[in-house]
């Protein structure tokens, strides 16, 4: 069973409040720009793959922007809230296969 990383980066933009805006190409959630984690906006891309066929170094907490699992659950969670759960910003939770890397066969590895 391939590998799915979801969020494969989160790159720190300006700080500044703001809801995230999503990056919807073909009806597809391919990622969501100005995600709110603890008072920090980040970028997210979903890609397909391994961290390691995807980033360089994926075997050091040190390689990973969120580095504690209460802080990465945080990430997690604001993701789900602002991107991909309905209500929220639309139809990526009732429809994962909306989602750019999940399939519907896939589902449960896509986060639930």
């Amino acid at each position: 069973m391939r590998k799915l990383v979801l969020v494969v980066g989160l790159v720190l933009m300006a700080s500044g409040v703001q809801a995230a805006t999503l990056n919807v190409i073909g009806g597809q959630l391919h990622g969501a720009s100005g995600v709110i984690v603890d008072g920090n906006a980040y970028d997210v891309e979903f890609l397909e793959g391994s961290c390691i066929s995807l980033f360089d170094g994926c075997d050091d907490v040190s390689d990973f922007t969120f580095q504690t699992q209460a802080a990465a659950i945080l990430a997690s969670q604001a993701l789900l809230d602002q991107a991909l759960l309905d209500g929220g910003a639309g139809l990526f939770d009732s429809q994962p296969g909306l989602t750019f890397g999940c399939v519907p066969s896939d589902t449960p590895n896509c986060w639930g």
